[in-house]
C-alpha cells in the first residue's frame, strides 16, 4: 500500500510539471504563481508552485489565486512533494489585490491553525495529531473542494522521513475525505465523528469512530500493543412515505460496536419529516 500511495503521488507530481512546464497552450490559459513562505512550518521551510483554475462561471474577484499546486517541504534530514489538486488559503483567495500574471512570486506570511481546533479553514496547509496517538500529522487543505464549498482534507503521516497518505477511514470515508463542514473531532473521548449530509439541509445520519486497543505478534515472537481507530457506531437515516396516510417519514438504524463487532441496536422512525427538512441533530444522538 506505501509503495502504491508513493508512486500515485509520484505520478501526480511527474504529471503536473509536464502539464506545466511542457503545455504552452495551459501555460497560457493558467499562469503559474510561485509561493515562498517566509516561516518554517514545523521546521520545513515550504514554497509552493501554483496553476491556477480559468474557471469563470465561479470566480469571485479577478485577483484570487486558487488552483492545482505542487508544495516542497524541505528540512535538513527530510525533503518531499505534495500534490494538492485544490491549493489556496484566505488570503490568497478573498485578500490578495496583486493582478495576477504568470511566473508571479510571492512571499507570504503562513496563516497558522489556531491551537484550539483540529482542521484549519484558513491554512494552506498545517500540522494537527487527527488520530489521537500524540504525534501531529501534515494536513493538506483542499480548498473548496466539498459540499458547500467547504473544504476537504488530506492527511500525511511522516515516520521516519517517510511520508504516507492515510486512506482508511475516517479519513477517507462513506461521505468522502473528512471536511470541516461534516467532521467533529472529541479530544476527550478520542472520538471523531463524521456527518453523513448530501446537501445544505439533508441529513442521513453520521459515522463515528474511536480508539480500539490492538495487540499483534511481531516478527521477533514479542505482542506489541498499539491503538487503531475503528468505527464504534453510526446511525443511518432513510427516507420514505407513509403509504396510508402519505405523510413522509424518516426510517433511522442505530449500529454500534459490542464484542468486537458493529450491531444494531435501535431502529425506528421520524414521522412527519420529509426528506428536505432537517432534523435536530442533539435528540438523533440520543
Amino acid at each position: 500500500m506505501k509503495d502504491a500511495l508513493a508512486a500515485a503521488n509520484f505520478m501526480k507530481c511527474a504529471k503536473f510539471l509536464y502539464n506545466t512546464l511542457f503545455d504552452d497552450e495551459l501555460k497560457y490559459f493558467k499562469p503559474r504563481i510561485f509561493i515562498k513562505y517566509k516561516q518554517p512550518v514545523n521546521g520545513y521551510d515550504v514554497t509552493v508552485m501554483c496553476l491556477l483554475y480559468n474557471y469563470t462561471y465561479d470566480k469571485e474577484r479577478n485577483t484570487e489565486i486558487w488552483g492545482n499546486a505542487l508544495l516542497y517541504f524541505e528540512k535538513e534530514d527530510n525533503r518531499f512533494y505534495i500534490y494538492n489538486e485544490s491549493f489556496s488559503d484566505s488570503v490568497l483567495y478573498y485578500v490578495n489585490e496583486q493582478e495576477v500574471r504568470d511566473n508571479m512570486i510571492l512571499e507570504l506570511d503562513y496563516l497558522p491553525k489556531s491551537t484550539n481546533e483540529y482542521l484549519s479553514h484558513n491554512s494552506p496547509f498545517f500540522f494537527s495529531d487527527v488520530d489521537f496517538d500524540g504525534e501531529e500529522e501534515l494536513i493538506i487543505n483542499n480548498w473548496r473542494c466539498g459540499i458547500r464549498y467547504c473544504n476537504t482534507y488530506d492527511v500525511y503521516k511522516i515516520t521516519n522521513n517517510e511520508v504516507k497518505q492515510l486512506t482508511e477511514a475516517p479519513f477517507i470515508n462513506p461521505t468522502g475525505k473528512i471536511s470541516d463542514y461534516n467532521t467533529e473531532f472529541d479530544s476527550i473521548g478520542k472520538t471523531i465523528t463524521v456527518h453523513k449530509r448530501t446537501g445544505s439541509v439533508y441529513y442521513d445520519g453520521y459515522y463515528k469512530y474511536g480508539l480500539a486497543k490492538k495487540v499483534i505478534l511481531n516478527s521477533d515472537d514479542r505482542l506489541s500493543k498499539y491503538n487503531q481507530i475503528e468505527l464504534i457506531e453510526a446511525k443511518i437515516i432513510g427516507y420514505d412515505k407513509n403509504t396510508d396516510s402519505n405523510t413522509p417519514t424518516r426510517p433511522y438504524r442505530l449500529y454500534k460496536k459490542i464484542n468486537a463487532r458493529l450491531q444494531k441496536v435501535r431502529e425506528g422512525r421520524y414521522n412527519g419529516i420529509s426528506e428536505y427538512d432537517t432534523i435536530d441533530i442533539n435528540k438523533i444522538h440520543k
